[in-house]
């Protein structure tokens, strides 16, 4: 992740939480690209972590069957989050 924060608030995850939910929005590039956001967050931001769950688990729900590429996303970040949880044990 980069340097950079983003300065988001509770009003931000509920846009999108509503982008998520979107009919128009497509699994990949925008899905995938939302996806990948909210896991960094998840991943690297226990403050904000628990309001980026809302659209990734929307997003993982309604693409998550039907895209390859978001399996194998949702398969990556399984993986890193479960070796990251496991390095904390250490």
């Amino acid at each position: 992740m980069s340097d950079k924060r983003l300065n988001l608030n509770v009003r931000d995850y509920a846009f999108f939480d509503m982008l998520a939910k979107h009919p128009k929005l497509t699994a990949t590039p925008q899905g995938l690209l939302m996806m990948d956001q909210f896991a960094k967050i998840i991943l690297n931001n226990p403050l904000w972590a628990s309001s980026a769950e809302a659209p990734f688990i929307v997003l993982a729900e309604r693409f998550g069957n039907n895209e390859i590429s978001i399996q194998d996303f949702l398969v990556k970040f399984s993986t890193l989050a479960i070796t990251t949880v496991l390095s904390l044990n250490k």
